[in-house]
């Protein structure tokens, strides 16, 4: 595992509440990388599978769960490695199927954004203010 890739922190960039008052009330997705260096030689020829794991936003289903003064209003959407498809915390990145280990290293492209829940699209509720969410991620060899 890179060094880098033990405590991501993923900024997003400072958006104006009423951003997130219209549809699609969401903010650009931001990118980031885990990567895994010196993969063992009995890791190579395997498949690799790597799996978030954090609270939900009961609003938003497959969405992690914010803390700060817009909790309940707003959570954040993981990519999965093709840039497009929800990966929800639980599942497994690349739907399921993982990624075969070739080399010595990995990267696993993914993203995330923050959206607003329904409820808070319709009161036009989101504040200004901080707000954070936590996951983990836990790799698994086949």
């Amino acid at each position: 595992m890179s060094g880098d890739s033990l405590n991501k922190h993923v900024v997003f960039k400072t958006r104006a509440s009423r951003d997130f008052w219209y549809p699609p009330g969401r903010s650009p997705t931001e990118s980031f990388v885990i990567r895994l260096e010196n993969c063992h030689a009995t890791a190579v020829g395997k498949i690799v599978t790597l799996t978030f794991k954090g609270t939900e936003e009961a609003a938003l289903p497959g969405h992690l769960k914010v803390t700060g003064v817009n909790a309940g209003r707003l959570g954040i959407a993981l990519l999965d490695t093709d840039g497009s498809s929800l990966l929800k915390p639980g599942a497994s990145h690349n739907k399921g199927q993982g990624e075969k280990v070739t080399g010595n290293s990995l990267e696993l492209p993914f993203g995330a954004y923050v959206v607003a829940t329904p409820e808070a699209l319709r009161t036009k509720s989101v504040v200004p203010g901080d707000y954070e969410a936590t996951a983990t991620f836990e790799l698994t060899y086949r």
